[in-house]
């Protein structure tokens, strides 16, 4: 009987290795479960790596709308390393992280540096009216004066686009420009263009004039935005 006991925990022993332990240490199930706690954490660093490039834009953003382009370098630097795709979601205006990079470097006087920036940013976002801008600003003062101004038009008639159907399709578009200054100054500029009579430089001065409070306005209009849904206390109203 004690024999039999004994025969009886070894086959039991065994059964339970073969119906419950062996899937768990069987190296198919051994790569699987390698393979989960890699994608895991893989998907851990993407996400931290996504939430550090979003804050190196803001912050470089901020610092190139204050005027501190040398210290907004290095955020657009480390943000374009990270994600070298990367297109703004934040502000409503389609601007690609090589943007905000060749903006600073424009700032800086590196107009080499600043030119491959914004060409790369054109290229993979047709959409981006601001890197056109600066492109042309670029090679206006690269003495290609005729390629900037193509380039420059081309920029003005896609941020006309987007404040016309910002205009037309947002329900709180009262706050962006509210004196017109900007579209007025895009209107002009364009009709400058296409009479070629106003100096190139003075064109480019207006240029960077509408570059630089385009995107202070992106944050007034926010603000006036809030401050009024405070006002109206906490309520959506479109009227």
């Amino acid at each position: 009987m004690l024999l039999k006991r004994k025969g009886w925990k070894r086959k039991g022993v065994r059964n339970l290795k073969e119906g419950f332990l062996t899937p768990f240490f069987a190296p198919e199930s051994i790569t699987l479960t390698c393979l989960l706690t890699w994608l895991l954490a893989l998907a851990f660093l993407l996400g931290c790596a996504g939430f550090q490039v979003s804050a190196d834009v803001q912050q470089g953003r901020r610092l190139l709308v204050r005027g501190q382009p040398e210290q907004a370098l290095s955020k657009f630097q480390r943000a374009s390393q990270l994600a070298p795709d990367y297109v703004t979601n934040f502000t409503g205006v389609p601007e690609s992280i090589w943007t905000y990079l060749g903006r600073a470097q424009y700032d800086l006087g590196q107009l080499d540096e600043a030119r491959a920036s914004l060409e790369r940013a054109v290229s993979q976002n047709r959409g981006d009216f601001l890197g056109k801008v600066y492109l042309g600003l670029v090679q206006m003062r690269k003495g290609q004066v005729s390629q900037g101004l193509r380039n420059a038009k081309d920029g003005l008639l896609g941020m006309q686009a987007w404040t016309r159907n910002k205009e037309n399709y947002d329900f709180n578009s009262q706050y962006w420009d509210p004196s017109g200054q900007l579209t007025q100054t895009t209107s002009r500029l364009l009709a400058e263009i296409d009479a070629r009579d106003t100096p190139w430089r003075k064109i480019a001065s207006d240029l960077e004039w509408l570059g630089t409070n385009f995107e202070k306005e992106i944050d007034l209009s926010e603000r006036d935005e809030e401050q009024d849904l405070r006002m109206r206390g906490g309520f959506f109203r479109p009227w």
